[in-house]
């Protein structure tokens, strides 16, 4: 193959994967920053021992509302309902679940994922924090086609209740 042609295949390679990457990147366009915090309160909790002293398997469910921390009010004042589970030796260990935001027939879930973390305070008590990330996995109405992602953190602040520091992007 002559120079001439390497080098204009060349040439058209690099605009090819120029463009492409300009087109991808379009379809991420409308994505915004969005960020909020909760505060829920568990409504059932099932704990269910497994095999060693402190190994315990828990499904609870918790519901709350919603407060956007940032300027575009994204879910702002909705409704929480969070279904989880997670698989827990002495507090630490995986969890997961979905959590379904509402507003009137407007309804928004995600589904996450994270690790929970428990360490004993200086007086002995313990401490239970937790973190991982969250995906929209679908909505009704306005929201139908919602796409977004981010991370999550929170900690424990009874033995019932806890907060939870969310942010991310999303296109609606």
């Amino acid at each position: 193959m002559n120079t001439l042609i390497k080098k204009s295949l060349l040439s058209s390679s690099t605009a090819l994967l120029a463009l492409s990457l300009v087109a991808s990147s379009a379809v991420y366009a409308g994505d915004h920053p969005v960020a909020g915090g909760w505060n829920v309160t568990y409504t059932t909790q099932n704990v269910i021992p497994v095999d060693e002293r402190g190994h315990m398997l828990v499904q609870a469910i918790a519901e709350g509302s919603n407060k956007s921390t940032l300027n575009n009010n994204h879910l702002d004042g909705w409704t929480i309902v969070n279904k989880e589970m997670a698989d827990l030796t002495q507090g630490n260990g995986p969890h997961n679940g979905y959590i379904d935001y509402s507003n009137g027939s407007d309804i928004v879930t995600a589904a996450w994922s994270g690790n929970v973390t428990t360490v004993m305070s200086p007086e002995g008590a313990p401490q239970t924090s937790f973190a991982g990330e969250w995906q929209y996995t679908g909505g009704t109405g306005p929201y139908a086609n919602i796409k977004g992602s981010g991370t999550y953190s929170g900690h424990f602040v009874s033995q019932t209740e806890y907060v939870v520091d969310w942010k991310g992007f999303s296109n609606k």
